[in-house]
């Protein structure tokens, strides 16, 4: 299995980690989209989505050809949501919200990972939820932590996802040229999705060693 290393930091900009969502109309707006009340079904949609935007963004994917892929790992923040909310931000995936995370590459879906509604999600006491499995089963995602304020004091909205090993997706590396690479956070039953953008006012290192190893960091 080849091995892939993608690194990036970035500034706002777009939609984000999960299942598909529709941004709500105050989001679509500040975007320069056109309101929707439509929920988009499980999975990622397959072109980027108008979503919330960020202040920062980082992401590291890795592939590893070593062990058949069981180095593989894989990291996303999104930093400070430019709407700041309360846990409701989120909708409830404790429940019934099932996230995925969505990779784009130049405007057309390259990997996701889904991580379903249930019991390995907790409630954070309104301010958001997390997700912990240890076994990584789904898709081989670790470990979820959505994060805002409280309905008394609502704070700008945070992502922060881990993953390991031969579950995880795959985009094909290096990206396509110029740069345009999009990582979402949908979910399956509310309106809003998180986004951050690399291109090529990103500074961008890109190694390509084959088989065995390949690099892609941007930072912004």
């Amino acid at each position: 299995m080849k091995k892939i290393v993608v690194i990036a930091h970035a500034a706002a900009m777009g939609c984000a980690i999960a299942a598909t969502f529709v941004a709500s109309a105050p989001q679509l707006a500040a975007a320069g989209g056109g309101p929707s009340t439509t929920l988009a079904p499980l999975g990622c949609s397959e072109t980027p989505r108008i979503c919330l935007n960020r202040l920062t963004s980082v992401l590291m994917i890795k592939q590893s050809a070593a062990a058949a892929g069981d180095k593989d790992k894989l990291k996303w923040k999104f930093i400070k949501g430019s709407t700041a909310g309360d846990g409701s931000l989120f909708g409830d995936p404790t429940t019934t919200t099932t996230y995925s995370l969505c990779v784009y590459d130049d405007e057309s879906l390259a990997a996701e990972a889904t991580i379903p509604a249930g019991s390995a999600w907790t409630d954070l006491g309104g301010k958001g939820f997390q997700y912990l499995d240890k076994s990584c089963a789904a898709d081989g995602i670790c470990k979820v932590q959505l994060k805002a304020g409280t309905p008394e004091k609502p704070k700008q909205p945070s992502i922060k996802l881990v993953g390991k090993g031969a579950a995880l997706p795959d985009p094909a590396l290096p990206f396509s040229e110029p740069i345009n690479v999009r990582v979402q956070a949908q979910a399956s039953d509310i309106s809003d999705c998180f986004n951050a953008t690399y291109d090529p006012s990103s500074t961008i290192k890109s190694i390509d060693d084959g088989a065995e190893r390949k690099l892609f960091k941007a930072k912004d």
